[in-house]
C-alpha cells in the first residue's frame, strides 16, 4: 500500500542525514590517521532525490494537496482530541522539502507548487472576534483573525495556530525558492555571474 507521505518523509530523513554526515564517518584503520580514502560518506544521490520528488508531485491531487496518508500517531489518551491532527498537513511537507532541497530541484514542479499556493489562497479562514454585536441587525464587529486549518480536521474548525504557522512557513520558503530560480534565470539570460 503506497503512502506518498511516508515516501517524502523518508526522502527528507535521507537528505538531512546524508547532508549532516557527508565527509564524515569513514573507516579509520590506523588510529589518528583519519578515514581511508573512499570510505567517507558522500553527498545524497541526486538522481534518487529528484526521482522521489517527481513521484511526490505526481501524486498531488487536483486541489493542490495530497492524500492524507497514514496517521503519524494512532493513540488518543484523552477525549476531545481531533483525529485530523494525527495526519500530516501538506503545507508542512512542502515547506520542509523547500527548505531541505536546492531550489533548482523544484524547477520541473513549478505548476505543482502553484496548485498548492492556489489551495492556500482559497482556504484562508477569516474569523471575527467580536467586540460588539448589534442586537437589531445581528451583525458583530471586532478584530478579524486570518489563518488556516488542516483539511484533515472537521469542516467547522476555525483557524489553528499550528497549521497557520506551517502554512506561512511554506509560503515563505516557496517565495525564497521562486526568487532564487528567477535570480538564476536572469543571470543566465544576461550572462551574469552570482557573487557568493
Amino acid at each position: 500500500n503506497f503512502d506518498v507521505m511516508r515516501l517524502v518523509y523518508s526522502l527528507l530523513t535521507y537528505v538531512t542525514t546524508t547532508n549532516t554526515l557527508s565527509g564524515t564517518a569513514g573507516i579509520e584503520l590506523v588510529p589518528g590517521e583519519g578515514p581511508m580514502i573512499g570510505s567517507v560518506n558522500g553527498p545524497a544521490n541526486v538522481f534518487l532525490v529528484k526521482e522521489a520528488l517527481r513521484v511526490f508531485f505526481e501524486e498531488q491531487n487536483e486541489d493542490g494537496l495530497w492524500d492524507k496518508g497514514q496517521p503519524i500517531y494512532k493513540s488518543f489518551r484523552r477525549t476531545g482530541r481531533n483525529v485530523g491532527n494525527a495526519f500530516v498537513f501538506a503545507t508542512d511537507t512542502v515547506g520542509s522539502l523547500l527548505e531541505a532541497l536546492p531550489a533548482d530541484y523544484f524547477r520541473p514542479h513549478m505548476t505543482a507548487l502553484e496548485k498548492t499556493l492556489s489551495w492556500i489562497e482559497a482556504h484562508q479562514v477569516v474569523e471575527v472576534i467580536p467586540n460588539y454585536c448589534d442586537p437589531i441587525s445581528l451583525k458583530c464587529y471586532g478584530r478579524s483573525l486570518r489563518g488556516w486549518a488542516s483539511p484533515h480536521l472537521t469542516p467547522d474548525t476555525s483557524a489553528q495556530a499550528w497549521s497557520t504557522a506551517q502554512t506561512i512557513t511554506c509560503i515563505c520558503r516557496m517565495r525564497k525558492v521562486v526568487r532564487q530560480l528567477m535570480h538564476d534565470d536572469v543571470l543566465a539570460e544576461f550572462g551574469g555571474i552570482s557573487n557568493p
